[in-house]
């Protein structure tokens, strides 16, 4: 419906669509994106690169599109545009040596063994495989000594893709026949598809007009590019690409890729795994971190209070089953670094959930950050296995074991503890007393559930009543369904101690889909439809490889249970970094965590995924992200009003804002609130979001002091994400200059 709207319209107009794909007056009915299959190719692609030496982040993608028979042509042409001297450098593959014969088709054969490059061998030209050949042996020369072997073939790493794309020719028009049975002859390998149809014409003379229709294939290459100088201005690419006939570019920088595609050089360990499966060794050590992308960087504005990472040793104590003593995880368990196969080789296991689970949670976590297989959230951090499962069913005297050995901990020894627990206590008996359960109608199930007669009755378990007097910090997967909607979490709903998500050291984990771009809760993940009683998201709908023994690596749908891991290495991060406001406040802990989570929207959750770069700012300032500028510590802050303007909307008091937060791309922003109050239980707080909603405010929103500079003025405009304190002043702010005025 999109395409033929497009078609009349242009009609309607006056336009005349005549010249073909080589002219401008043609109608292309497309809309061009990076498809996110191809960024995914092009960043393992470059991260396996032979050229450049060190690996190197992508700093754009140069999209271009062939039409017509001369392809193969306007390929040598795009080369000799994206590799001369003062051009941004691409990535290059080597490719084995003697593993190309002929001259003419050998060169482009090489294209062949790396990913396809053309729709048919004829493309090929002489002047193509010459142009591969002389840039080959120019990358060649340049790596001489180095990495190169003789006789191997350098080759740009493009990213392939062929696309039938529809034109449209109006046929009343002088020689548009004429020109598309030329077409039809000349480029009859191209065509797929020749279609006609009649429109009502505005003319008086004729009633209706012809409309000429071929779909006509079109090949795509996505060539990844960086930029050795800052400076350079790389966009003249598309200047010198788009004068070639029948050639469309168009220059993404990396920038304007989502997020989610996390255009870096960091390996998965996904990919690990997968090296491990065709290889038998280890490649690349793969980074748990990389499954969690942050929506900034900020390392260079983390200042930990505690420099001496040894004087404030962090404990996460897993819950589980036993946790395996595997080289990747020797260091954190026993203190001692672990004995690696000396010729790097490893073995591929079926993960066993009732005897592996507790391994795999733990090298998410802790896995030694070493050059070896994995590394994990929080690599140099210490483990403790405590063994609660065994064949699938809690050992004997579990909860009490457990609950004992909470209350004989020191304050001091719980404050650097990170308590990990991917299951459930028991449940209730339901022949017990009348006074502990209750049946109500289930709606959603449509059937009777038992519940809890009242909330307190949680607390009356020896294990749950430890775990609100002694105050850990408890890390716990919400738990997910096999089938259908995952269940809701509340207060009375006889799961523990999930339904203890309301303590301020309890954090209740869901997993997330589309983890690397807009979170959403994954639809089997149990929920919180008021956000009390599961608080953040992170990855675990999608298979996450993992250590599954004391020597092998598998791979499993992590669900709940990874995202609690995720989330339990970030919280050893915070607490790593910053003791002193942390260790003996695990509110505050948990309320940063939501507060500095990606700014999706979930209702069934409290915040959204974790952003482990965010949560590692100093919690106890002030912070702003410009556009186009890293984050920076504001000194001083004080509003410019009262209210926040939103269109559509209520107004929303400036004073209870915590953080306003751009969906990139768009105008709109997130707002997050936080209320405190004060009981025997210590800070309670409440974090809410709004949004994405339109801010109207047309003035400036507030005024700030950064470093030893004078106060200057924000607007809207000027916020990329911002982060504030409680208890602002208001401010006039008329005669403050705007910043970078």
């Amino acid at each position: 419906m999109r395409a033929f709207f497009s078609m009349v319209l242009s009609f309607s107009l006056g336009v005349c669509l005549w010249g073909g794909p080589a002219n401008s007056g043609y109608i292309s009915l497309e809309e061009y994106s990076v498809p996110a299959d191809i960024v995914e190719e092009l960043r393992q692609r470059s991260k396996r690169a032979a050229v450049p030496n060190e690996p190197h982040k992508i700093d754009a993608v140069v999209a271009i599109t062939f039409t017509g028979g001369t392809v193969g042509a306007n390929m040598a042409r795009v080369l000799n545009v994206l590799t001369r001297p003062l051009a941004p450098k691409l990535f290059y593959e080597e490719l084995p040596p003697n593993s190309i014969s002929q001259l003419k088709l050998g060169e482009c054969k090489a294209f062949s063994i790396s990913p396809k490059l053309w729709p048919t061998p004829d493309t090929c030209t002489l002047g193509l495989g010459m142009d591969v050949r002389s840039i080959s042996l120019r990358v060649g020369a340049g790596l001489r000594g180095k990495t190169t072997r003789a006789g191997a073939y350098y080759i740009p790493i493009v990213g392939y893709r062929e696309q039938s794309v529809p034109y449209a020719w109006d046929a009343t028009q002088a020689g548009s026949q004429d020109y598309v049975d030329r077409l039809d002859s000349n480029w009859s390998d191209y065509i797929t598809s020749k279609t006609s149809l009649e429109i009502a014409s505005k003319k008086t003379s004729d009633t209706t007009r012809e409309i000429l229709l071929r779909d006509i294939t079109s090949v795509k290459w996505h060539v990844p590019i960086y930029v050795e100088d800052a400076n350079q201005d790389y966009r003249i690419l598309e200047f010198e690409l788009n004068d070639i006939p029948n050639v469309t570019a168009s220059v993404v920088l990396a920038a304007q890729i989502p997020k989610s595609l996390n255009l870096n050089t960091t390996t998965s360990p996904t990919e690990t795994y997968d090296h491990c499966v065709m290889e038998h060794v280890y490649g690349q050590e793969g980074s748990y971190a990389s499954l969690l992308p942050s929506l900034y960087a900020t390392s260079d504005s983390i200042e930990c209070q505690n420099d001496d990472l040894h004087n404030y040793p962090i404990n996460v104590s897993i819950i589980d089953t036993r946790v395996a003593a595997h080289p990747e995880l020797s260091q954190a368990l026993l203190g001692t670094p672990g004995a690696y196969p000396a010729d790097n080789s490893c073995v591929i296991d079926a993960y066993k959930e009732k005897e592996n689970h507790g391994t795999f949670l733990a090298g998410i976590v802790a896995s030694s950050e070493n050059d070896k297989i994995f590394s994990g959230i929080a690599s140099r951090t210490q483990l403790n296995s405590i063994e609660y499962v065994k064949n699938g069913e809690a050992v004997i005297d579990a909860e009490a074991r457990l609950a004992n050995y909470i209350k004989s901990r020191t304050p001091q020894e719980l404050s650097g503890t990170v308590f990990l627990f991917a299951s459930e206590f028991s449940k209730f008996p339901t022949d017990g007393p009348k006074s502990t359960l209750m049946n109500i109608w289930s709606y959603k199930n449509g059937k009777p559930s038992t519940q809890l007669r009242e909330k307190n009755v949680r607390f009356t378990k020896e294990i749950t009543e430890a775990i609100r007097a002694k105050r850990p910090l408890f890390i716990v997967a919400a738990g997910q369904v096999d089938y259908g909607e995952g269940e809701e979490i509340h207060g009375r709903v006889d799961v523990s101690p999930q339904n203890l998500g309301d303590q301020n050291n309890v954090i209740v984990v869901g997993a997330c889909e589309n983890c690397d771009g807009p979170a959403t809760l994954w639809s089997k993940s149990n929920r919180s439809p008021d956000g009390k009683f599961v608080h953040l998201l992170a990855p675990g709908a999608m298979a996450i490889a993992g250590l599954i023994n004391d020597r092998n690596i598998g791979q499993v749908v992590g669900g709940t249970s990874s995202a609690a891991a995720f989330t339990a290495g970030v919280a050893a991060n915070m607490l790593k970094c910053y003791p002193n406001t942390y260790r003996f406040n695990f509110s505050g802990l948990k309320e940063w965590m939501i507060l500095t989570s990606d700014p999706s929207m979930n209702d069934d959750v409290a915040g959204g995924k974790i952003d482990p770069n965010v949560a590692m700012l100093d919690p106890n300032a002030n912070w702003l992200k410009q556009p186009n500028k890293p984050v920076t510590k504001i000194k001083e802050l004080e509003w410019c009003g009262r209210s926040l303007e939103i269109k559509d909307g209520s107004d929303q008091d400036l004073l209870d804002v915590r953080r306003l937060t751009k969906i990139p791309d768009t105008e709109t922003y997130v707002i997050t609130t936080s209320r405190s109050s004060y009981s025997l239980n210590g800070t309670e707080f409440e974090v809410t979001r709004r949004g994405p909603h339109e801010v109207s405010n047309p003035f400036a929103l507030l005024k700030v002091k950064v470093g030893d500079e004078d106060w200057c003025s924000l607007k809207k405009a000027d916020i990329d994400d911002l982060i504030v304190q409680r208890e602002k002043l208001y401010a006039d702010c008329a005669a403050t200059p705007r910043c970078d005025d």
